[in-house]
């Protein structure tokens, strides 16, 4: 079938809480009603799938048919208002006796949306028990899946209370190629809000996360990847995306032997831990982003971080080796051992090795700019700033490090950028990465540290 009857055949549909699933759908006035409708239902490469903004459905929507290369089926919304919402919880009323009959197992139970602590409510064989009241009980995962559906995209919409200790996804693509979710949101997920799950060709694009089920044995982790040993070579792209109220959980983490590259950019994390793989199969790089109060965790090798910004009571914890770290900007206030227990901006474990640290600046109080906990790792520090109110190094100190500014005035302003008169400008003298930390051209010859002057 070729491009052109593709696009003469393309069809859009509207759903809304207003319409009627005996209506043909192909119109505002014409909507279908329910999700089952949606699901039930055969689309063509190129169609669409619009529900009405403002609208709400307490079902899980599940991708029914594959589009094609170029001409993915869309998921998306249509009118004014607020994104289209998928639940994945019930309300619930608990009678004054303390009861209510629910028959489907309850995985979270919430009052006024935040959840209720273990041990104030029970459910078991169709009955819930908690303080008489309003509630709304989370009783389905994965309010949004791809459902091994290939070619597809999923637009402007929200999963909401999806918690579940076991599993939990807002948004899961699984055993699906080619799936773009864009401008979503999720929240009070359980295990992960995001997930790409032996999946290949995956992004997701401006996404947006906040609040997990609490206490889930083993954590959750906003974003996550995986593939199994099954597959090859799947490869995923965060783009833009934003993780918030994490309260100790991850924010990003990818697993499996499956996986190929996975491109990370400009992805914010608000208090969550950071943690990557990469290996030479499946190497991964960080461009950009911001890390709040939290750690960059890598482990296994030939990871790239080129950009991010670490801010707060941070790290950056290297157990990885044949890494590139650049024009990373890192003004810190260690506390407790900054995640890592060294109070350190750079922490190098006893396994790593070869890694480079270039161009890039750390202002930190009370702990030192580099780690390392075994000497012998083959670090190379080069035209970096590393300004510490305690110590450039804890630990061992047998590192290649040549033309670091690690003392006096460097003349920055309070973003880490060299002011006029700084020592900095024109001062590098190792090749330099083309870009700085703010993505500009570097000149020859670049300035030591992330930035550039303005």
């Amino acid at each position: 079938m070729n491009l052109l009857l593709l696009v003469l055949l393309a069809d859009t549909t509207y759903v809304s809480p207003k319409g009627d699933d005996a209506n043909d759908g192909k119109s505002e006035a014409k909507a279908w009603r329910t999700v089952a409708k949606v699901n039930a239902a055969t689309f063509n490469p190129g169609d669409q799938i619009l529900f009405a903004r403002g609208g709400e459905w307490r079902d899980s929507l599940k991708a029914g048919s594959s589009g094609a290369a170029g001409k993915p089926v869309v998921y998306g919304a249509y009118g004014k208002g607020e994104k289209p919402k998928f639940w994945g919880s019930d309300p619930v009323t608990v009678g004054a006796d303390g009861t209510a009959k629910i028959d489907k197992p309850v995985a979270a139970l919430l009052a006024d949306h935040l959840f209720l602590a273990p041990g104030t409510w029970s459910w078991a064989d169709g009955v819930l028990k908690a303080k008489p009241g309003a509630y709304t009980a989370c009783v389905r995962v994965d309010p949004v899946h791809s459902n091994g559906k290939d070619h597809l995209v999923f637009r402007d919409l929200v999963a909401d209370e999806s918690a579940d200790v076991r599993d939990g996804y807002g948004f899961r693509v699984m055993g699906s190629d080619d799936v773009r979710l864009e401008d979503c949101e999720a929240y009070r997920a359980g295990r992960h809000h995001f997930g790409a799950i032996n999946s290949s060709n995956v992004v997701g694009l401006r996404l947006k996360c906040a609040t997990a089920l609490p206490a889930i044995p083993g954590g959750a982790t906003f974003y996550v990847s995986f593939s199994d040993a099954s597959r090859k070579g799947d490869s995923h792209q965060w783009i833009d995306c934003v993780a918030e109220d994490l309260h100790g959980y991850q924010v990003f983490y990818d697993h499996g032997e499956g996986l190929g590259p996975i491109t990370i950019r400009n992805m914010i994390s608000r208090g969550g831990k950071f943690s990557v793989g990469s290996s030479a199969a499946a190497p991964i790089t960080v461009i950009g982003g911001l890390i709040e109060d939290a750690s960059l965790e890598v482990f296994g090798d030939h990871f790239r971080a080129d950009g991010p910004t670490i801010k707060g009571n941070g790290a950056i914890d290297l157990f990885c080796s044949d890494s590139v770290i650049e024009n990373v900007l890192m003004i810190l206030d260690p506390k407790n051992g900054a995640h890592t227990g060294y109070n350190s901006a750079f922490v190098l474990r006893d396994d790593a090795k070869r890694n480079t640290i270039r161009y890039s600046t750390v202002i930190t109080g009370d702990g030192p700019c580099v780690t390392m906990t075994k000497p012998g790792s083959g670090l190379k520090l080069l035209d970096n700033v590393l300004l510490s109110k305690k110590a450039l190094y804890g630990g061992a100190t047998d590192v290649e490090s040549e033309n670091n500014f690690t003392s006096g005035d460097a003349k920055l302003s309070p973003d880490g950028v060299p002011l006029p008169g700084s020592p900095l400008i024109g001062a590098g003298k190792s090749p330099a990465p083309p870009t700085d930390h703010a993505g500009k051209k570097r000149p020859h010859p670049p300035s030591r540290g992330a930035c550039e002057k303005k």
